[in-house]
């Protein structure tokens, strides 16, 4: 399954910086929001552009497009770039059990108006979130053998984090009172997690997985 393998993305916010990673094989995409900085790099064959929000430069074309003329054109180059990017993200979604519906709300709504709004992705109480899903390499294997993985990190008083194998390697599920030094505790995590307190559809979503994971 080629949409599997290659598709590989971070989500993170925290109500004030946004930053997304997305590679399907087909498109990178990247955006990071700060404050009211924001800078987005989309990158495939034949399309290497950056916007800033106001500007957009066509590093393929050697061009520079400015205000509507500049969203205008990224929408265009984004219509199918975010069918790609929705479809791998979907595809990693139904096969591995990731929540995804949280990713997929922002690259629809960047899809939408060129623009996030970081405080749009925090549900109720949630002070900040992580979704990764990826590959990395095997410190036990001589070969280099790249293991798949997901890790996933919410916070509300202080943080929980797993980080979850699909090949059979021992998962990791962890707390943290200062969101920063994590300490392993499955039962701990299960109770906290049990306590979160979620609304949105999207934060429905990723509890639900980590339960089914942590148990």
């Amino acid at each position: 399954m080629s949409w599997v393998t290659e598709t590989s993305f971070s989500f993170y916010c925290d109500g004030k910086t946004l930053i997304f990673n997305c590679n399907t094989g087909k498109f990178i995409l990247e955006i990071k929001k700060n404050d009211d900085k924001m800078s987005v790099f989309l990158f495939s064959n034949g399309i290497r552009v950056t916007f800033d929000g106001y500007r957009l430069f066509d590093m393929h074309n050697l061009k520079v497009t400015k205000g509507e003329e500049s969203k205008q054109e990224l929408t265009r180059l984004l219509q199918d770039a975010s069918s790609d990017i929705n479809e791998g993200i979907s595809v990693v979604g139904n096969y591995y059990g990731v929540p995804v519906k949280l990713v997929k709300k922002l690259v629809d709504d960047f899809t939408g108006s060129c623009n996030v709004e970081p405080e749009r992705y925090l549900g109720f109480d949630i002070r900040q979130v992580k979704i990764s899903f990826g590959k990395e390499f095997s410190k036990e294997s001589a070969t280099f053998e790249s293991k798949t993985y997901a890790e996933i990190e919410i916070g509300k008083d202080g943080c929980l984090k797993a980080k979850v194998y699909f090949d059979g390697s021992k998962s990791s599920f962890m707390t943290s009172d200062d969101c920063q030094n994590f300490i392993e505790d499955k039962d701990e995590f299960l109770i906290k997690l049990r306590s979160l307190n979620v609304l949105l559809e999207e934060y429905s979503d990723i509890v639900k997985s980590l339960e089914k994971w942590v148990e």
